[in-house]
């Protein structure tokens, strides 16, 4: 079968995305399935796995078979604000390029939902293993363009899309464009992220705290894990109970 098949009978099965990987929250998890991953400024970041899907940005108004595909259509400024709604930002233009490892203007360097393939729409986040980094990250390369932000005036999305071709790596737009080939991700500093949410939560529900936390842990290298937890260490404001659950033999 050849790759363009195999995309579309994805579509085609009676209810194998019903739910996104993007859109699992167990239990209440309030780290809702987010990656770790590790800057070379020495920080480390919470980032989604996935491309935002319909049912996220959209909610209950997204009919079910449609909630696992990537939300669109929207502007910089909303996926901006959407993301700080969560207590978090978009990845800027060098974190973007630096966590997926393409240098700036080297291309596509993993198979995705671009031209090339045919597609000519959206596919279920995480559709391709092909286009996902070792922190575990999907659809790298094509699917929707993803807002970042960038360094100049101009509005900025990359990674490509199902109507670009691989080699496509940025876009520019004007203020307040939109396309229905954009979406975005989001992530969050976990030094600030723990500050303004999971330290005020676990002084009300340590018990729910841990079992984020211990989430966050099972899809983490434990290099990357070690090197959060040093950096939550220096911030002398939070008890020793609180930073124990970061530790590896909880």
């Amino acid at each position: 079968m050849s790759l363009r098949a195999w995309a579309s009978a994805l579509l085609l099965l009676p209810g194998c995305f019903a739910s996104a990987p993007g859109d699992q929250d167990p239990q209440g998890d309030l780290l809702h399935g987010l990656a770790l991953t590790w800057k070379s400024s020495g920080n480390a970041l919470l980032i989604s796995p996935y491309e935002v899907t319909r049912s996220e940005y959209y909610s209950a108004d997204t009919p079910l078979e449609q909630g696992h595909l990537p939300a669109t259509g929207m502007t910089l400024a909303a996926a901006a604000q959407w993301a700080d709604a969560r207590g978090g930002r978009l990845l800027t233009e060098e974190e973007w390029f630096e966590i997926i490892w393409w240098p700036a203007g080297s291309g596509a360097r993993a198979a995705g939902n671009t031209m090339e393939l045919g597609m000519g729409r959206p596919l279920p986040v995480g559709v391709f293993e092909s286009s996902r980094t070792t922190d575990g990250l999907y659809d790298t390369t094509g699917n929707v363009w993803e807002w970042v932000q960038g360094s100049s005036q101009e509005d900025l999305c990359v990674g490509g899309s199902y109507a670009s071709y691989a080699v496509s790596v940025t876009r520019t737009l004007s203020s307040g464009d939109s396309s229905e080939d954009i979406g975005f991700r989001w992530c969050a500093p976990l030094a600030s992220f723990c500050t303004e949410a999971l330290f005020p939560a676990w002084q009300e529900s340590p018990q729910r705290v841990q079992q984020s936390v211990n989430a966050l842990r099972q899809r983490s290298s434990g290099a990357i894990w070690s090197l959060a937890r040093k950096e939550l260490e220096k911030n002398s404001a939070y008890p020793k109970a609180f930073l124990a659950l970061f530790h590896e033999t909880q």
